[in-house]
C-alpha cells in the first residue's frame, strides 16, 4: 500500500510565504517519492486543493461555526469547539502514516492567542504520539512565545515529534531555552528557498527599487498605533527614493499587505507629490514566485515580511531590511548582510536610505556574494528532503519509525 502523508500548516489563507513553503515541499516529495499518497491538514482546504492538487481538510471542523453546534459552543464558553477539534485532529492523524510540518515559522505567537494555532499544535503532537504516528517538523522557525500557555502548547507539541529541524539557530536556541532538548536537531535553511526561481530580468543600470510593504501591527498584531508610524515611514522612504532618481516598486507579501500599501499611497498623495507619485508602481503579486519576478528585476530590495526578504535573496538581490524578530536577522547575517537592517518597531528612515543608496552603489559585488551562498542553501535542502524521502526504502516503515527514532532528541533532523 503506498504509504500516506500528510502535511500540516497554516496554509490556503493567502499568506504567500506559507503558501511557497507548502508548494516547495510538496513539489520535492512529488518529484523523489511519486509513489506517496499525499495531502494536507490545513486552515483553507478549499484553496488548497484547487492550488496544489492535494486532497485536504480542515485544521478543526466547520461546523462548529454553524447553526446549533454554534449554540453549544456558545454555551460551554468554546470548551465544546475544542474538545470537538482535539477529537478531530485524532482521527485525521489515524488516517495517514506520517505528519510533516513544512517549514513557516510555525511555533511561534506572532499575531496568535493560546487557543489557534498553538492549542491546535499540542492536539496534533499528542495525537501523533498516542496513535504511533512519526510526525516531522521541517525546517521550522519558533519563537518567540509570548504567551505562557502558548509556550506550553507549543512546547509540548515540539516534544512529540519524532524528528525536528529549525531553519536558523536562533529557533534552536529558543525552543532550548524554554526547555526541549535539541542539541542533535539540524540547522537547515528556510524550504522556500527550494523553490524554482522564475524567470526576471536583471537588472543592468540602476532604475527601480523594489520596497515590499508589510501590514506591521506588532508582535501581537493589534497594535494600530505601530501600524501607522510604520506606514508614514514606508511612505517617507518611497519618496526619498524617488527624489534621488529612483523608480519604486510596492510589493505585498500576502493579501492581507493590500491594505498597507493603500495606506502608504494615501499619506504620499495627502503631501501633494504628485510627481513622486507617479513614479511609484504597484505590484499585484498573487504568490511567492510573483514575488520573486517582481524584486528579481530591481536593482535592490527593501523588505519586512520574512518571507519578501527570502524572496529577494533568492534571487540574488541585495537586501535590506525592517526586522521584526532574530529569523530575519539571522538570515541576514547568514548572507552577509548583518549591517542593512533596522527595528521594523523603530524605523529611522533618513538611515535607511543612506544604506540602502550604498547598497546600490555596490550591488553587483552583494548580489554575487547572495547568490553563492543561497546556492549553497539549495544544496542543504536538496540533500536533506533527499534523505526524508528514502526512509521508505525499509518496509513497514512508517508503522515502525516511532521506534526506530525514539526519543526524538536521541536521533532528530531530517535524516537517520
Amino acid at each position: 500500500m503506498p504509504p500516506r502523508v500528510a502535511l500540516f500548516g497554516l496554509f490556503g489563507v493567502g499568506n504567500f510565504g506559507n503558501e511557497g513553503s507548502l508548494e516547495a515541499v510538496s513539489a520535492a516529495i512529488r518529484s523523489r517519492r511519486p509513489d506517496v499518497r499525499l495531502s494536507c491538514i490545513c486552515a483553507g482546504p478549499a484553496e488548497v486543493t484547487q492550488r496544489f492538487n492535494l486532497s485536504a481538510v480542515p485544521i478543526r471542523p466547520a461546523e462548529w461555526d454553524r447553526g446549533v453546534w454554534w449554540v453549544l459552543n456558545r454555551a460551554t464558553f468554546k470548551l465544546a469547539s475544542k474538545i470537538c477539534e482535539a477529537v478531530w485532529l485524532w482521527r485525521q492523524v489515524g488516517k495517514v502514516d506520517a505528519i510533516i510540518v513544512p517549514g513557516t515559522g510555525i511555533l511561534d505567537d506572532f499575531g496568535e492567542r493560546p487557543f489557534g494555532m498553538p492549542y491546535s499544535l499540542m492536539c496534533l503532537g499528542l495525537a501523533c504520539r498516542l496513535r504511533r504516528r512519526p510526525l516531522h517538523f521541517l525546517s521550522i522557525g519558533a519563537g518567540p512565545i509570548q504567551h505562557p500557555i502558548s509556550r506550553l502548547f507549543m512546547k509540548t507539541s515540539a516534544a512529540c515529534a519524532t524528528s525536528r529541524s529549525f531553519r536558523d539557530e536562533a529557533s534552536r536556541a529558543f525552543m532550548e531555552q524554554i526547555g526541549l532538548d535539541c542539541r542533535s536537531d539540524r540547522v537547515l535553511p528556510d524550504v522556500a528557498f527550494m523553490l524554482d526561481t522564475p524567470e526576471y530580468i536583471e537588472p543592468a543600470d540602476a532604475r527601480y527599487v523594489g520596497l515590499g510593504v508589510m501590514n506591521y501591527k506588532g508582535w501581537g498584531g493589534r497594535d494600530v498605533a505601530v501600524y501607522r508610524r510604520h506606514v508614514v515611514a514606508i511612505a517617507e522612504i518611497a519618496e526619498e527614493l524617488v527624489r534621488r532618481g529612483y523608480d519604486v516598486r510596492l510589493v505585498r507579501g500576502e493579501l492581507g499587505d493590500s491594505q498597507a500599501i493603500d495606506d502608504v499611497l494615501q499619506v504620499i498623495l495627502r503631501g501633494g507629490c504628485n510627481g513622486i507619485f507617479a513614479r511609484i508602481q504597484v505590484d499585484p503579486a498573487r504568490n511567492l514566485k510573483e514575488v520573486m519576478r517582481a524584486f528579481g528585476a530591481a536593482d535592490v530590495v527593501v523588505a519586512t515580511r520574512f518571507h519578501n526578504l527570502v524572496c529577494a535573496l533568492a534571487t540574488g538581490r541585495p537586501t535590506y531590511a525592517f526586522t521584526y524578530g532574530l529569523k530575519n536577522q539571522e538570515l541576514l547575517a547568514a548572507v552577509g548582510l548583518h549591517a542593512y537592517m533596522q527595528s521594523a518597531d523603530a524605523i529611522q528612515p533618513t538611515e535607511a536610505i543612506d544604506e540602502i543608496c550604498k547598497l546600490i552603489d555596490d550591488r553587483s559585488q552583494v548580489s554575487r556574494n547572495v547568490s553563492g551562498v543561497v546556492a549553497g542553501f539549495r544544496r542543504q535542502l536538496n540533500a536533506a528532503l533527499d534523505d526524508l524521502c528514502r526512509f521508505e526504502a525499509q518496509k513497514g516503515f512508517w508503522r515502525s519509525a516511532w521506534t526506530m527514532f525514539r526519543p526524538a532528541r536521541e536521533n532528530a533532523g531530517v535524516a537517520e
